[in-house]
């Protein structure tokens, strides 16, 4: 009894490592690969640099390159550091000054003061907590702008224009052309980041113009068990033995994810619309669960004509019904662009406008597709000149 157990736990475990692998994108299993190796006291001829290369500069590596040339006190950009690593997806800053007090133990005073520093820096609105301080932080660097106090910035932004002017003592007239400028602020700071210095992923899937498709060559990698048994253990070698069958597997299974995707997706790549298609299409076609392509499929990277796309974006989601992810962005961006800029489209109107296109989806999914292209809410986007 005890010995099959421990036979099945084995399995287990040898399973999970598998599945753990067959997760990981390229720069995860470099990491992984890169530490194992260390761990093990493997040769660094066994990986070369060719196998790890450096990554892009992250938004939090981003920030901190411009704190290290502040002259601030070593408390304050400490602060700062902590703040920056704190953003969350879109750049905005939402944990609370007195937390950062007492992980500090200092005033909140300084930590105010730390904040203040941090909003000096680019990208625009950073330390910002959301879309108001987003605008209130780049409105500094307006001189009639700046004057305008939060609480009025409260009826600007929910479009209470008449007691807006009433406060400013100015007419409504006066508040729309003196507003103009908002119209080109940006609505979170990571979409301002991402033109200038984003971190870029390692692509797994490489296809070329000719629609040739590569994988990218760390997924031929191997540890040579016969050269290592001279200085491992049994019991490491078979750990050895192990991660190469998962890595083998993992090879196989991105890349015939990859045919698939190529072979029912080459209008696409041939200039033209996504097909919509489901994991479990390509599940069925290559006769895998659905659990082990979501797994493969997760946070994987292809490329094609310089451009990188999430592999997951290839298959319908939330985008809706009869619709890809990236489809549904070029609609979106198309009726925004088309729209009245004197009467822009709310959110529940896109939602419409695409249905009559016999694209459904719910209107919190134009809301965060539209965020995603960086693209302000209508009342924001409204032109009163």
């Amino acid at each position: 009894m005890d010995i099959l157990l421990g036979t099945k736990q084995v399995l287990s475990q040898k399973n999970i490592k598998k599945l753990k692998i067959l997760e990981m994108n390229t720069d995860e299993l470099n990491s992984f690969l890169w530490e194992f190796k260390s761990e093990n006291f493997i040769p660094t001829t066994e990986l070369t640099n060719e196998i790890y290369e450096k990554k892009e500069d992250s938004l939090e590596e981003f920030l901190w390159d411009q704190l290290r040339f502040l002259k601030i006190g070593r408390l304050e950009k400490e602060i700062c550091r902590y703040f920056a690593e704190s953003l969350d997806d879109k750049g905005y800053l939402n944990i609370s000054l007195n937390a950062a007090a007492r992980k500090f133990k200092t005033t909140i005073f300084k930590v105010k003061e730390a904040k203040e520093t941090l909003e000096t820096l680019e990208p625009a609105g950073i330390g910002a907590g959301n879309l108001k301080e987003a605008i209130i932080i780049q409105s500094r660097n307006h001189e009639e702008l700046k004057k305008i106090s939060p609480k009025i910035w409260d009826d600007i932004l929910n479009m209470r224009l008449d007691r807006a002017a009433i406060k400013l003592g100015i007419s409504v007239t006066a508040l729309k052309d003196l507003i103009a400028p908002v119209r080109n602020f940006i609505s979170y700071p990571r979409r301002d980041f991402a033109s200038k210095k984003a971190r870029i992923q390692s692509s797994d899937i490489m296809i070329s113009n000719e629609l040739i498709l590569t994988l990218d060559k760390r997924y031929e990698y191997q540890f040579d068990g016969g050269e290592l048994s001279q200085f491992l253990s049994r019991k490491k070698l078979k750990e050895i033995d192990s991660i190469n069958l998962a890595l083998e597997a993992r090879r196989k299974t991105l890349l015939n994810i990859a045919h698939f995707i190529l072979e029912k997706q080459r209008k696409f790549f041939c200039g033209g619309y996504m097909v919509p298609l489901k994991l479990s299409d390509v599940a069925g076609e290559l006769e895998l669960h659905i659990s082990t392509i979501s797994r493969a499929c997760k946070d994987k990277i292809l490329e094609y004509n310089c451009k990188q796309y999430k592999l997951n974006d290839f298959f319908v989601g939330e985008a809706g019904k009869g619709c890809s992810s990236q489809r549904l962005s070029v609609e979106i961006q198309k009726l925004v662009d088309a729209e009245d800029k004197f009467n822009p489209y709310s959110d529940e109107e896109i939602r419409k406008r695409l249905e009559e296109k016999d694209t459904v989806v719910a209107r919190r999914t134009v809301t965060k597709y539209r965020e995603r292209l960086g693209i302000l809410k209508g009342r924001l986007r409204k032109n009163y000149e």
